[in-house]
């Protein structure tokens, strides 16, 4: 609805004042798709937790289970480490429900990004940008000055946008092609 009345602010404006409310309307738009991606839906709240609850790990497992396991068939020993207990994750919620997680670790002085993912239904609102720069984030805090990860080949252009560059060739993880992928932080 406030969409709609500010629509229709902008065409009364518009055969009003024209130049100007054109400058003005592809500002809005320009800033509202690139700043504020999340805008178009109405009430929208996303939440970024440091996991530290057994009850948000659960979540984090259930995300890592049905993306992993279920839509890219990785086997569930497999999915599930030694590891789970030591490194840190990252949660976050969508209007209050479950939708991205992943983890790092450290690992010859470099923060090891894991496990990135997103749920289908909530793929396409940069949820997954979001989980690795607050993975960064807290991998900065711990004194790291570098980050790698184990890219999903079909993955690599999204990881190549956030500043990662491709350090090897093709290699097979639990059946899917991967590249290792670094990154050096910024100040």
């Amino acid at each position: 609805m406030i969409y709609a009345i500010f629509h229709l602010f902008i065409f009364v404006a518009f055969t009003t004042f024209r130049f100007s409310f054109i400058l003005f309307y592809i500002r809005y738009l320009y800033y509202t798709k690139k700043n504020h991606k999340f805008a178009a839906k109405e009430g929208f709240s996303m939440k970024i937790k440091h996991v530290i609850a057994k009850e948000q790990l659960e979540d984090v497992f259930h995300i890592r289970k049905t993306v992993f396991v279920e839509e890219q068939g990785v086997p569930l020993e497999d999915e599930f480490d030694e590891h789970e207990e030591t490194a840190k994750h990252m949660l976050i919620y969508y209007n209050n429900e479950p939708a991205a997680s992943g983890r790092f670790r450290i690992v010859d002085d470099y923060a090891k990004i894991e496990r990135i993912c997103v749920l289908k239904e909530f793929r396409k609102y940069g949820l997954g940008k979001e989980v690795v720069a607050s993975l960064e984030e807290a991998a900065k805090k711990e004194g790291l000055t570098q980050a790698k990860l184990h890219g999903q080949v079909q993955a690599e252009p999204f990881y190549h946008k956030l500043g990662y560059k491709t350090a090897s060739d093709v290699f097979m993880e639990d059946g899917i092609p991967h590249v290792i992928m670094k990154k050096e932080f910024s100040c």
